[in-house]
């Protein structure tokens, strides 16, 4: 769920967060999105409670992409015998922010031309683990992204991508930190 709109910030971030689907989504969204535009611009007065909150405009088409992606989601089947040959494997992408962790579970069509959303999974971290340094918030999303798709799409074989490079040397490593080293073992 995605809390009311209530400045441009807020908006760029909700278009930003679905703008990745827009491919997969019905022709409304650009239109839906072209609303959403209107109050970007300097001066332009929201609702009270925000965006998403009432019946007008802005907040209907708020609500339209957030059901677009919804569908969007919920439509993609899983292909599980070509995830098994590895025809069209699991993908998972994942990332930290520093306050946040958020990812995805995808899979390719079999013409390898599009890919089909699984499901997405986000998280906020504790102050304790926003200290954390980046190579290990990487690690951490990836494993935290990995057991949200296991829950919902079972235990298969998926392909990380990540852009830490020092994750993918975690395996390799003769002096890596146990903490690094239990989670990539769950990780592959």
């Amino acid at each position: 769920a995605f809390a009311p709109l209530r400045e441009k910030l807020h908006i760029q971030q909700f278009l930003g967060c679905t703008n990745w689907l827009r491919w997969y989504m019905p022709r409304e969204y650009g239109a839906a999105s072209k609303i959403l535009g209107e109050w970007q611009k300097k001066d332009a007065e929201f609702p009270e409670g925000g965006l998403g909150t009432t019946t007008g405009r802005g907040c209907l088409a708020m609500n339209a992409i957030k059901k677009m992606c919804k569908n969007t989601i919920e439509l993609a089947l899983f292909d599980e015998a070509s995830a098994i040959d590895g025809s069209c494997p699991i993908e998972q992408i994942a990332d930290s922010s520093g306050y946040a962790l958020g990812g995805t579970g995808l899979q390719m069509t079999r013409d390898l031309t599009r890919f089909k959303v699984l499901c997405t999974h986000s998280k906020g971290l504790t102050p304790a683990q926003q200290a954390w340094q980046p190579l290990t918030l990487e690690a951490y999303a990836q494993l935290e992204v990995k057991r949200a798709v296991r829950k919902i799409i079972g235990v298969h074989k998926a392909l990380l991508w990540t852009d830490h490079a020092n994750l993918t040397r975690q395996g390799y490593l003769e002096d890596i930190d146990v903490k690094h080293l239990r989670w990539f073992a769950e990780l592959v």
